[in-house]
């Protein structure tokens, strides 16, 4: 049986890691280096806020940083007024 790093990163990228429920997507981020870099790649974080959030990146000029806005995202609050 092959390990799980052996798999071609496209595969990994574009249909195994999205379909990872947030805390096993962290868990395995910490397991080795390839998986520490996909889990700092902000591509990746930019496709997965694009899949579970439907946000539009063109209503912001922000070009890197995804991972930090969809934690942000994960945790949000709503305030209510008036």
């Amino acid at each position: 049986m092959g390990k799980l790093e052996e798999l071609p990163l496209e595969l990994l990228l574009d249909e195994l890691l999205p379909l990872l429920p947030l805390r096993d997507l962290l868990n395995l981020s910490s397991t080795n280096k390839l998986f520490a870099q996909i889990g700092c790649d902000d591509t990746f974080w930019h496709r997965k806020i694009q899949e579970d959030y439907n946000f539009n990146h063109v209503a912001t000029a922000r070009r890197h940083g995804w991972k930090f806005i969809y934690s942000r995202l994960k945790k949000s609050k709503t305030f209510v007024w008036g």
